[in-house]
């Protein structure tokens, strides 16, 4: 099985003007709410106004349902940031773009659920909002300081974590949901798991949660891919199959409209069995 692997594909500048005055809703910084920290400048953003802000990418973000973006460049310790941060039109549509958007992070971070620390920027989700802070300047502890904003913003949102659309009960795999891929189009699919576009190109899917695991010491994939309708179901596998020897070494039909796939290097029976223990109810 090919390994997952997630890109980051946006990369963003800073328009001239906003598009907006306000932005209800969004968790704001203020200058002195961190020791040291001074916004220096704001800008809102919504609707045909992403294209103007970002050098590619705004069509990734309304597929996942964009409402609108608060940009704002801060100093702190002597450091410039960059903070991003995206409303979304609601908690699982925030966690998809993370899960999609996030560089490979080393280990787990408990300041949140959904949290990506990578060098010199920090992604997470919390609510309906998807949190990017980039360092714009490099210094002495400037990669900490990403984290500090981030955690600050994170207590600012007080709304639960999203529930991912999943097979099974989440202590399954403790943490599966950290790692955790959604997606709901074929932009998605690109960005987060492009090894299924093939099997998927017809569309007829609502989403695609995918996880890596591993499974008797070999990598694997599951997912879960809910779809619009029982027939809908039935036409993506039609579809699939189709096209000659399954990418899928194992997938099984649940509920009618929804479909659970493993794609490990494993004997037939014991993909089996890991299929029995997510649908165990």
């Amino acid at each position: 099985m090919k390994a997952l692997v997630l890109t980051v594909l946006v990369c963003c500048i800073c328009a001239p003007a906003p598009a907006f005055t306000e932005a209800p809703d969004a968790p704001l910084l203020q200058t002195g709410d961190v020791q040291g920290l001074v916004v220096t400048r704001t800008g809102h953003y919504d609707g045909s106004a992403l294209f103007g802000y970002m050098d590619g990418g705004a069509e990734l973000f309304r597929e996942y349902g964009f409402v609108h973006l608060t940009a704002q460049e801060i100093r702190l310790d002597d450091q410039q940031l960059l903070v991003e941060i995206f409303r979304m039109r609601d908690s699982l549509a925030a966690f998809g773009i993370f899960s999609v958007s996030r560089a490979v992070c080393p280990g787990d971070d408990s300041s949140g659920r959904y949290w990506c620390h990578s060098s010199g920027e920090v992604q997470c989700a919390g609510g309906p909002f998807f949190i990017r802070i980039q360092t714009l300047t490099a210094g002495p502890g400037s990669e900490g300081l990403s984290a500090i904003v981030g955690r600050h913003l994170l207590r600012m949102i007080s709304d639960r974590p999203a529930d991912v659309p999943w097979a099974c009960d989440e202590h399954a795999m403790p943490g599966w949901q950290r790692k955790a891929v959604l997606m709901y189009g074929p932009l998605g699919l690109q960005n987060g798991m492009p090894d299924w576009n093939d099997a998927l190109e017809g569309g007829g899917y609502k989403s695609v949660t995918c996880v890596p695991w591993l499974l008797d010491g070999a990598p694997a994939t599951v997912g879960w891919i809910q779809c619009a309708s029982d027939k809908a179901a039935e036409a993506l596998l039609e579809r699939a199959n189709a096209r000659g020897k399954s990418m899928w070494r194992f997938y099984r039909r649940c509920n009618g409209a929804a479909i659970l796939v493993i794609d490990a290097d494993l004997p037939h029976p014991r993909l089996e069995e890991l299929a029995e223990t997510l649908l165990r109810k």
